[in-house]
């Protein structure tokens, strides 16, 4: 009923009989609402189908990996699998690859490492042997404990450059921080100068980089840098030159650059930066280059060895972005 005031004292009411509609309305709201409780229970029973679907793969995903052992990293099959699993299971397979070339790694320097001790010990041993098959004069002995010393010296230095290797593995967990990287090649470049003069060689050092201040591992730089160097001064003859530059390449790449005159790289050297890898009759572990390519690798850089064109020598280079690094 719908009333309004007309005239004075009366009112006009106007009357509808909405029964029908109101039990049409009554039975709607009904059928929505069983409806809606079905819906829910059929997105449930989905759910559920949906996620034992889902289950399953990373399941089988699951015990596939943890039945991984270190000696037998197989590469996991896709074809099994979902669609939608394919990319994450080539980011496994990319991870188990990495893994693999470490451990190769791992095996394979180990192997060197064991090499490179066993020689020196097993020349001891016979020097030694061979020494007291007999009685022999003073210089005899004196020779051959000379000798012997000249061994041990030897394996000291395998030993020195199997400490620097556990070094960079601490140093690369080591945290980023805020440095110069100008006062870094200084400080380096000032401990080197005092080298040249004690050996009678000439270094020149040219940084152009100025103040730069860039988030990075500064002990991996470190060790970079000063492998170029020493493999520098270790094969220039004295009253040549040694030279390092720094640069800033098209305002995002850092490039230092060694150059010696030395007897340049050794072309029948299959990998240079293999470990116990030697170029030369120098003395030395050969595990600098080694080194310096895996610190290069860490901070994201890559090095290259390369015999100069003007004169006998190495160019020995380091780059690295640091567009996205610089304060």
């Amino acid at each position: 009923s719908i009333s309004s005031p007309y005239r004075v004292n009366k009112a006009l009411k106007i009357t509808k009989d909405i029964t029908q509609e109101v039990g049409f309305l009554d039975s709607l709201l009904r059928s929505i609402v069983l409806v809606i409780f079905f819906a829910l229970i059929l997105i449930q029973l989905f759910a559920l189908a949906f996620s034992n679907i889902l289950y399953k793969p990373i399941q089988n995903l699951s015990t596939t990996l943890g039945k991984l052992k270190e000696h037998d990293l197989e590469s996991l099959n896709s074809e099994s699998l979902p669609l939608e699993f394919h990319p994450l299971v080539l980011s496994i397979n990319n991870l188990l690859d990495r893994i693999k070339s470490y451990f190769g790694g791992q095996k394979q320097l180990f192997i060197g490492i064991a090499h490179e001790l066993k020689t020196p010990l097993a020349v001891i041993k016979t020097k030694c042997e061979v020494t007291l098959i007999k009685e022999r004069e003073k210089e005899v002995y004196i020779n051959a404990l000379k000798e012997n010393i000249q061994s041990i010296n030897e394996m000291n230095a395998i030993i020195k450059t199997l400490l620097d290797l556990g070094r960079q593995e601490s140093a690369q967990f080591e945290k980023s921080s805020l440095v110069d990287i100008h006062k870094i090649l200084q400080n380096i470049a000032d401990n080197f100068q005092i080298l040249s003069k004690k050996e009678n060689k000439q270094f020149i050092c040219k940084l152009e980089t100025g103040e730069l201040l860039v988030t990075i591992k500064p002990t991996l730089l470190t060790q970079i840098v000063q492998n170029f160097l020493q493999n520098a001064f270790k094969f220039t003859p004295k009253g040549k030159s040694v030279l390092m530059t720094s640069q800033i390449v098209h305002q995002e790449i850092l490039r230092i650059v060694v150059m010696d005159e030395g007897c340049g790289i050794d072309s029948e050297l299959e990998d240079i930066y293999a470990p116990f890898k030697r170029s030369g009759n120098k003395s030395g572990a050969g595990l600098g280059l080694f080194l310096a390519k895996n610190a290069a690798n860490d901070l994201g850089g890559s090095i290259s060895l390369q015999n100069r064109l003007d004169t006998n020598g190495t160019i020995a280079t380091f780059e690295l972005r640091i567009a996205n690094l610089i304060k």
